[in-house]
């Protein structure tokens, strides 16, 4: 059962990927550090104009979120198994229930609240975090705060976000460059995972 928490925990914070805005051409790696209500995640960050991934470790092992948004598809490959489960991003993600956490995405520096109904955005602020300058946001749906930001001012990728549920992503020790095509690529000698099958198991120790 802890193992099947750790997917769900790693599942819900995937939801925040299906739409990363191609607004810069930056490419870049970063360590990563993810908090929620559930648990603490640390890992590497890993980003392109076309894909994210973000590897780490949960109590079902070594496992790789990666999102290929041309294709709009969703891969959690777990290592220690040689498997992968995939994901349609333009369906809904039955997995994805709770709180949704911060978005990784580049946003549009000059309105990073574009596109998105109902909310509103104010700069606060231009501040200096994990050695970048950003530009710090406040979001608020409805006239109440929602979650704060603080974007990179180059790289137009949140440096840290915070939600008013707790939630928390913060990207430290930047380093600008490309990425390897290799790190976005499942090896040929995984297998596909059968979500359908995990979850009639789920229902089943209900």
């Amino acid at each position: 059962m802890k193992k099947r928490l750790g997917f769900i925990l790693l599942l819900l914070f995937s939801s925040a990927l299906p739409s990363i805005a191609q607004l810069t051409a930056a490419q870049f790696s970063a360590d990563m550090l993810v908090h929620t209500k559930q648990n603490d995640m640390k890992g590497k960050f890993f980003f392109t104009p076309t894909h994210t991934r973000m590897d780490m470790q949960i109590p079902g092992g070594s496992v790789s979120n990666i999102t290929d948004v041309t294709e709009k598809k969703f891969y959690m490959v777990m290592h220690d198994r040689h498997m992968y489960m995939e994901h349609d991003l333009s369906r809904p993600n039955p997995m994805a229930r709770g709180p949704k956490p911060p978005e990784v995405k580049a946003f549009d520096p000059n309105n990073p609240c574009a596109n998105q109904e109902g909310t509103t955005c104010k700069k606060v602020s231009t501040e200096t975090v994990n050695g970048r300058t950003c530009d710090k946001w406040e979001f608020s749906r409805n006239g109440k705060l929602e979650s704060t930001a603080w974007i990179d001012q180059k790289l137009h990728v949140p440096v840290k976000s915070v939600r008013e549920d707790g939630t928390s992503f913060e990207l430290q020790n930047i380093k600008e460059g490309p990425q390897p095509d290799s790190a976005f690529t499942i090896p040929t000698d995984y297998q596909k995972f059968d979500m359908g099958n995990m979850m009639r198991g789920m229902g089943r120790d209900q």
